[in-house]
């Protein structure tokens, strides 16, 4: 087999839309899984289960509680149900999505491009960041944003946050299996993004086996709430024409 030549740029595409959200359903109006045909209606087990689930979907419906929703997933995600588990996790986040822009915006004040730049080494965190400077404005904006689940990139010079999906990982023991593969899915993808300044990052295997694995997600979980968003990442893949002959 052998693969078909792409614009790089377009490959890049797919991890900025992957996090602007716009093609993201509102897990109110879909489904979870296979085995469940309405969230609206989703079953609670125990009182304790209702009473983490109810305080959760307090925090997360407001915006300027994201850092304690964050970590309130984290803390008690293990006392719910798998399907309250699930939602509890789109919801964080759908959340996430929403505030990233204005959050992405900080990053674009002032002198805070230029001072980045002057510390960041290849690979960085916001942990390793804070540790490099006494600036207590950056040092703020990193932590910010380690609190409310995003980690740094850059492209093209320019530094911005973007959702960490690898944190989402320590959530798969709780969540329904499509879930879980969706997990999967968003962690490589932002684990190593296929492109970056114009390059591409991974092999051309790596690319193929991504698209695979896609195509056997949306085909596996047809009503999962978030083969829609699959859906679209694999078709972005197909229009760079990166499906193997």
């Amino acid at each position: 087999m052998k693969f078909k030549s792409t614009t790089l740029a377009t490959i890049l595409a797919l991890v900025v839309t992957l996090q602007s959200g716009v093609v993201y359903a509102s897990v109110d109006q879909s489904t979870v899984s296979v085995a469940i045909s309405n969230v609206a209606t989703v079953p609670t087990t125990t009182s304790r289960a209702n009473l983490v689930y109810n305080k959760f979907l307090i925090l997360v419906k407001q915006p300027d509680k994201l850092t304690e929703a964050n970590t309130f997933l984290k803390t008690h995600i293990y006392e719910v149900s798998s399907s309250q588990a699930s939602l509890m996790t789109l919801r964080l986040e759908n959340a996430q999505r929403a505030a990233l822009h204005a959050w992405e915006d900080k990053f674009y004040a002032g002198s805070v491009q230029e001072k980045i730049a002057t510390i960041y080494k290849d690979h960085d965190d916001f942990t390793r960041l804070m540790g490099r400077t006494k600036d207590s404005n950056l040092r703020k904006l990193f932590q910010g944003s380690l609190d409310r689940g995003y980690k740094i990139e850059i492209a093209e010079g320019t530094f911005f946050p973007v959702i960490d999906y690898e944190g989402y990982k320590e959530y798969s023991p709780y969540v329904m299996k499509d879930i879980k593969s969706y997990i999967d899915i968003m962690a490589i993808e932002s684990a190593v993004i296929p492109s970056r300044d114009a390059g591409l990052m991974i092999s051309w295997q790596e690319v193929s086996n991504r698209a695979l694995t896609q195509e056997a997600f949306v085909k596996q979980y047809p009503k999962s709430n978030r083969t829609i968003n699959v859906t679209y990442l694999y078709q972005l893949c197909d229009q760079c024409n990166l499906r193997t002959e």
